[in-house]
């Protein structure tokens, strides 16, 4: 199915962002920071925040209910962290296990840390990537599923209750406020270990993404303007404390403008594989930087091949089955 956007094709950018961010950071270099604020990988997680909240409201509008909502969430993420989880902890899991590799397996650990890991609980194997540059960590971007999970849930209590532009502006304000109170409370509070200062940043680009979205009408003939003045705002705010609140605006309102702006005629509709690229890209990075070359670019180029790779296969032979089940209700049936 073509679509009139480019989102396809930026959740695809976005995904090897993130890549080439953490590439500095598992070859232990100092990752650069953009804009005086923040790594590569931390606005490329802001802009697929923002496409996911602005789909939002469509998605839950053509869902009977909440429930049936919430179904197609979980397909979307569940399936492809799940086969990635069996890969983690059976073949990196027994491969690159330094300890005892049999005895790990057979005392059912690697089952335990599969079914923990696919509810977001990460758990690092004893023995494996202990020698490695960037020190026992096996997938270091799966932080943000849990996240993303609960923003979903959220919106989609809010969006029962009001399918309008209030609600996600609700929960902007909610976001924002509780971003500032995070820095006077540090990090005292934690969701699934992750800080919760990073739940209430990325709800940011996610419920504007949604109002945005529920608003369209009513910037759309701005959206030149809205770009450039995004664009002058991020120039302006440079290294300036309230970059962390205004900055995720700007980048959501680019994201969202720049991706209507635009009709991708390549990716659109025709694959999605940008999920794949996400949740594969660190353990084989990992591999790659440690046991075949750390030469910076070389390995940036076998990593980006072998993710994507791992990426095709699991938008082909995993998450496109489940993405294509539909789940019928007594009046109707439901599509993706």
């Amino acid at each position: 199915m073509k679509r009139n956007n480019s989102f396809d094709f930026i959740r695809h950018i976005a995904a090897y962002m993130v890549l080439f961010s953490h590439q500095f950071a598992l070859s232990g270099i100092q990752e650069p920071i953009f804009f005086k604020w923040n790594t590569l990988g931390f606005i490329a997680v802001a802009i697929f925040f923002s496409i996911s909240g602005y789909f939002m409201p469509k998605s839950f509008g053509s869902s009977e209910n909440f429930i049936e909502f919430m179904i197609k969430r979980c397909k979307r993420i569940f399936p492809g962290l799940i086969a990635c989880s069996l890969l983690m902890y059976f073949f990196i899991g027994f491969f690159f296990n330094t300890h005892s590799p049999s005895g790990y397996l057979l005392s059912g650990d690697a089952l335990v840390k599969t079914l923990r890991n696919s509810v977001f609980i990460q758990e690092q194997i004893p023995g494996v990537f202990s020698d490695f540059k960037y020190k026992d960590v096996i997938n270091g971007s799966l932080w943000t599923l849990p996240i993303e999970f609960l923003c979903y849930i959220i919106i989609g209590i809010f969006l029962s209750f009001s399918n309008s532009w209030k609600t996600p502006a609700l929960l902007l304000c909610i976001a924002m406020i509780s971003t500032v109170a995070i820095n006077y409370w540090t990090d005292l509070y934690a969701y699934y270990s992750i800080p919760f200062k990073f739940f209430a940043l990325f709800m940011i680009p996610f419920s504007f993404g949604a109002l945005l979205s529920l608003t369209k009408d009513s910037w759309w003939k701005y959206r030149i303007k809205l770009i450039l003045i995004s664009c002058l705002m991020l120039a302006a705010i440079s290294g300036k404390p309230e970059i962390q609140i205004i900055g995720l605006l700007c980048v959501s309102m680019l994201t969202i403008a720049i991706g209507l702006s635009i009709n991708d005629r390549v990716v659109a509709g025709r694959f999605d594989v940008s999920y794949g690229i996400y949740i594969y890209a660190f353990p084989a990075q990992q591999i790659v930087i440690n046991t075949l070359t750390d030469e910076f670019y070389i390995s940036l180029v076998i990593s980006i091949v072998i993710t994507t790779v791992l990426a095709v296969v699991s938008y082909k032979y995993v998450e496109l089955p489940f993405l294509k089940r539909e789940f019928k209700y007594p009046e109707r049936s439901t599509e993706n």
